[in-house]
Formats: C-alpha cells, sequence, structure tokens
C-alpha cells in the first residue's frame, strides 16, 4: 500500500514553512501543490537553473 501525506498538508503543517526547489527539477511540482495546500504561513523560493 502507498501512502502520501498529501491529502494530510493542512493538518500536518501549521508551522510556518520554507519550501526550495530547483527551477528545472522534475519533481518541483511537489513543492508547489504542498505550497498550494498549506494553510500556515509559507515561502516557495526557488533556486533558478537547479534540479
Amino acid at each position: 500500500m502507498a501512502f502520501t501525506a498529501f491529502d494530510q498538508i493542512d493538518k500536518l503543517l501549521t508551522q510556518p514553512i520554507l519550501l526550495i526547489a530547483g527551477s528545472e527539477a522534475d519533481t518541483r511540482y511537489f513543492s508547489e501543490q504542498a505550497n498550494e495546500m498549506a494553510k500556515s504561513d509559507k515561502e516557495l523560493f526557488f533556486v533558478k537553473g537547479s534540479m
């Protein structure tokens, strides 16, 4: 059975969060999705040109 915490992000991420992702990363969408779902203070920072 696979587990994903994305359906619980609004309950788990109650403290301020800083998400850092490479602008060219294949998994960038995970950070973007978590940023959209988090209800707390948040910031999404991209490292330009990084994978």
